[in-house]
């Protein structure tokens, strides 16, 4: 033990709190809230419930880009049901340093061949602005701004995600993608872990991963487009062993103007054959991309996203066609308590 009661350094002083914990009191798992946002770091993360090996887990990303290691992931999402299902590329490496956007589940920008890469700008701070979060019962939903990251790119004029956890294990992503020219392409990238657990069928994915878990990817808009799958071949950098056949799944917009409307639905099961959407239908309305969303327990939820501004509206019937949520998504950030009860 070291006589004294306090590290010599500021820089060290994290280890007195580590090594000398406070007196905490016990509470029930269950009184913890199932949302939680870290503002500083700017990661949302989301689960069905607490205590269920087989509970579904989001996770969302929309804070400071600052230092030089950090991974370029602004308004990225992660999906964990049983295993990781939608999980960052970088987890293929061996080294854990693939920090590029190709490497995450993004929206990106690519000129030519070339991929816009969010940037700390030479150490100059940027950061995604979290436009609006809530949290209830039947869903949890985060806006983010991502453009800020790309320090004003002139080949970039908007890039916007919004995320939604229909509780207990459907998401749905809407991208708002505007370029400055029709020539610069906008993708949407899912990282997978074993691409031979992927089935496509046209605007339609569905991938079992190695413990036979399941995740159902509907996209709704932009429709007949094509998803193509590519390898990870990160040479020295991947371990072969582990991960063999690693993949990330690309659809491009192929249209000739600058704004693309990307939406998806994310189920997620817990055995190959489990899919708690039984289907989805196109729902917009005017100057909104919207979805219909049928699941398998009865209940049914309609969601349209503005075109060219956040939010949005949502509606939510249980399995007996009662209203439970009717009405305009979230316009500002509310950060969930840490305590339920």
């Amino acid at each position: 033990n070291s006589v004294l009661t306090t590290m010599g350094f500021g820089f060290e002083a994290v280890w007195d709190f580590i090594y000398k914990p406070p007196t905490l009191t016990a509470v029930n798992l269950t009184d913890v809230s199932n949302t939680w946002y870290g503002v500083g770091t700017g990661d949302v993360f989301m689960r069905s419930s607490w205590g269920d090996t087989t509970a579904a887990h989001g996770s969302f990303k929309c804070g400071w880009l600052t230092e030089s290691h950090q991974h370029y992931e602004q308004g990225a999402f992660q999906i964990y049901r049983g295993e990781w299902l939608a999980g960052s590329g970088n987890r293929f490496s061996n080294s854990g340093l693939q920090n590029s956007i190709s490497t995450k589940n993004l929206l990106r920008f690519v000129s030519g061949s070339t991929v816009i890469e969010q940037t700390n700008s030479n150490g100059d701070p940027s950061n995604c602005n979290m436009l609006a979060l809530s949290d209830s019962d039947y869903y949890a939903y985060a806006a983010a701004d991502i453009t800020p990251v790309y320090h004003s790119n002139s080949s970039i004029s908007k890039q916007q995600r919004e995320f939604i956890f229909l509780k207990p294990s459907t998401f749905v992503v809407f991208d708002r993608a505007v370029a400055t020219s029709g020539s610069v392409k906008r993708v949407w990238s899912l990282n997978i872990e074993n691409g031979n657990g992927l089935t496509i069928s046209g605007d339609r994915l569905t991938y079992v991963g190695s413990k036979s878990n399941r995740m159902d990817v509907y996209r709704v808009a932009p429709s007949s487009l094509s998803y193509v799958k590519t390898a990870y071949e990160w040479s020295s950098d991947r371990d072969t062993g582990q991960f063999p056949n690693a993949t990330r799944v690309d659809v491009t917009d192929t249209s000739t103007g600058t704004s693309s409307y990307f939406l998806h639905v994310i189920g997620t099961g817990t055995s190959a054959t489990s899919n708690p959407v039984s289907s989805v239908a196109s729902s917009p309305a005017t100057g909104q991309t919207g979805v219909q969303v049928n699941l398998a327990d009865g209940r049914v939820a309609i969601i349209r996203f503005n075109n060219t501004s956040s939010g949005g509206t949502i509606q939510i019937n249980d399995a007996s066609g009662n209203t439970v949520v009717s009405g305009s998504l979230a316009t500002t950030v509310t950060k969930p308590p840490i305590f339920r009860n």
